[in-house]
């Protein structure tokens, strides 16, 4: 899995699907995502991937 922040993601064409929990830690507010991504050049559809750690 990549280590992106959400910007890039998003500029990539990644889509946030929905929110799933907003996580508070010690650096600050942590949120995952559930997130697809066009993963091939046969533009089939990637895993459903959940995507953690994103700061925004």
């Amino acid at each position: 899995m990549r280590t992106e922040t959400v910007e890039e993601y998003l500029k990539r064409g990644g889509k946030v699907v929905r929110l799933e929990k907003e996580l508070n830690t010690i650096n600050g507010a942590y949120k995952t995502y559930s997130a697809t991504s066009k993963a091939t050049k046969e533009n089939k559809w990637g895993m459903y991937a959940n995507n953690k750690g994103m700061k925004i």
